[in-house]
């Protein structure tokens, strides 16, 4: 954007944050990456954690968590979904409600 204004791409290109682990991030990357935290049956967990739960294994690699739009139908509670890799070759995005155990795949 030649002679523009970018407000994302300003607060991307804020002070870089260097602290272990986390090397050249900007607050709002973090800010991005705290929002994709949900609370899963009382716990916090992030989108790796949330694929575990329903996969059983820790996944390759895993999206942010979103809301499903639709209710549990077990206790018609919310349901979030995340997209993860379980495997090189595969992808899977799982549902799971966040107050029971209910939860399935698209597999």
């Amino acid at each position: 954007m030649i002679g523009q204004y970018d407000p994302v791409q300003s607060i991307r290109n804020s002070t870089r944050i260097d602290f272990e682990g986390h090397d050249g991030l900007t607050s709002f990357d973090i800010m991005h990456y705290r929002m994709s935290n949900r609370v899963v049956e009382g716990r916090m967990v992030t989108p790796e954690r949330l694929a575990e739960l329903v996969e059983g294994e820790r996944p390759l690699e895993a999206e942010s968590i979103e809301d499903a739009d639709r209710p549990c139908p077990e206790c018609g509670e919310n349901v979030i979904s995340v997209g993860y890799m379980p495997s090189v070759t595969e992808f899977v995005t799982a549902y799971k409600c966040q107050e029971c155990s209910w939860s399935e795949t698209d597999r």
